[in-house]
């Protein structure tokens, strides 16, 4: 039985954590292993201006549902969140984690933290998950990327 969105918890991931199920969940999206996507996050969390999210089950273990890479970026003096991977477990998709996930990365990051866009490239053609952007997420597919305005005002 899943559990129900609310219950979840939104962490983010460290440098200090244990990398492990996140390095599996991403080996998964990039076709690689386990050992060179744990490489991968390791690089990414040296760098101030990367963060990653995970989506957790505390009523399992913390078991690590979903999860997103991003990157605090600059485009033209306009501060901007590039998504660079997005990703739940196989057997926990259509449940609404990773738009949970997705929403807390544009309201506790993009509002909050004034940045005016989200921009999120696609590497692979995926057509739910473009479908999921564009008429579930609101946002917008411009030159191989999909875009949402974020209202800061």
């Amino acid at each position: 039985m899943g559990r129900d969105i609310w219950e979840t918890k939104v962490r983010s991931i460290k440098l200090t954590d244990n990398l492990k199920d996140c390095a599996q969940l991403l080996s998964g999206l990039h076709n690689n292993s386990s050992e060179a996507s744990l490489k991968q996050i390791k690089n990414f969390l040296s760098d101030n201006n990367y963060r990653i999210f995970g989506l957790y089950d505390p009523f399992n273990d913390w078991k690590l549902l979903s999860v997103i890479t991003f990157s605090l970026d600059k485009l033209n003096d306009i501060n901007i969140i590039t998504v660079h991977d997005f990703i739940t477990q196989i057997d926990e998709r259509s449940k609404g984690y990773g738009e949970h996930l997705l929403a807390y990365v544009e309201e506790e990051w993009a509002e909050k933290k004034r940045y005016s866009s989200v921009i999120i490239s696609i590497n692979n053609k995926n057509e739910r998950l473009e479908n999921f952007l564009v008429n579930h997420m609101n946002y917008s597919f411009y030159k191989d990327k999909y875009i949402k305005n974020i209202n800061n005002a």
